[in-house]
């Protein structure tokens, strides 16, 4: 499939999944930002969170995300990867946690060869399940806690890649 068809197919399913922004122009640039990574804009969707925000707070939110993406023209780093570190800085930001505490907390859900419950988490790290729960709480855009089971998991591989790339701090 050509570059412009998947680009097209991603603008198509933004539209649909942000049907308050369905006629905002800023959706091609999101679009194109994905560079054919569907998960790209489900990540933008869920950051958008279309339950949760009314339709001025999301374009106020997708004008804010933009601004605060400039494109990336290094060559070195995909758009996920700006995506990511954003996600991440931005929920470590909100939180009044101890930053290696939030990182430990991280490896933890990251590198557990099963998925593993707040409880369980919390029981290993000596942690209240409260922290633990903010933190993928702020992180929704990129891990979620399933009612199925209870433990969390993340949406896509590309975000446990991002995270172990020595690199990604800079």
């Amino acid at each position: 499939v050509g570059r412009k068809e998947v680009e097209w197919d991603i603008e198509i399913f933004l539209r649909d999944k942000l049907p308050a922004l369905k006629d905002d122009d800023r959706i091609g640039v999101v679009a194109k930002r994905a560079d054919g990574l569907f998960i790209y804009a489900a990540t933008v969707v869920r950051i958008l969170n279309p339950t949760e925000l009314s339709p001025s707070e999301q374009k106020t939110q997708l004008a804010e995300l933009l601004k605060r993406w400039p494109r990336n023209n290094d060559g070195n780093t995909i758009e996920i990867d700006v995506l990511y570190r954003e996600v991440i800085q931005s929920s470590f930001q909100r939180l009044g946690m101890h930053m290696p505490s939030r990182l430990t907390i991280l490896h933890t859900i990251l590198c557990a060869a099963e998925p593993l419950s707040v409880t369980t988490i919390a029981d290993l790290l000596k942690e209240e399940e409260a922290t633990i729960k903010q933190l993928v709480d702020s992180l929704h855009a990129v891990l979620a806690v399933s009612s199925r089971d209870s433990c969390i998991y993340w949406y896509h591989t590309t975000f446990q890649d991002f995270f172990f790339d020595s690199e990604w701090t800079q």
